[in-house]
């Protein structure tokens, strides 16, 4: 029976562990942002509404949240806090650095292979261990 409960705890524990996933950033630009030929950030897209973005100010200060809103020169970010959705309008001035979320990087697909394959490995141990107990019982 007590191999039932720990099989259990560890079935829910790395089913837990499994769901946040985790996601890399990528810098993008404002879509009036037209950086000179020899920049760097000449080749990165532009930030789209919708996304999970994180933002870097002059100042030092990080704001992260959705991207509810993009100008040529300025983006809105929102999250939703204790006392509901705040938001926060950065223009391009104010901005040291602009990054969102890339779903589909390599550290993703990684991290959500291990996930997977740990799930996979808690299920069968969780089987396995149910098999005993019944056959322990049984005897």
């Amino acid at each position: 029976m007590k191999h039932a409960a720990a099989a259990r705890i560890c079935l829910a524990c790395a089913l837990v562990s499994g769901v946040p996933g985790c996601a890399s950033y990528v810098p993008v630009r404002l879509p009036g942002a037209m950086p000179r030929a020899d920049s760097p950030s000449s080749g990165l897209a532009w930030a789209a509404v919708g996304t999970n973005a994180r933002a870097v100010l002059v100042s030092g200060e990080t704001v992260s949240g959705e991207i509810t809103a993009v100008t040529d020169s300025s983006v809105t970010i929102g999250r939703v806090g204790n006392y509901g959705l705040q938001e926060w309008t950065l223009t391009a001035a104010e901005l040291s650095r602009l990054e969102v979320e890339d779903q589909g990087g390599i550290a993703s697909v990684a991290i959500g292979v291990v996930a997977v394959t740990a799930v996979i490995v808690v299920v069968a141990l969780a089987v396995l261990t149910a098999r005993l107990d019944r056959s322990e019982s049984g005897s």
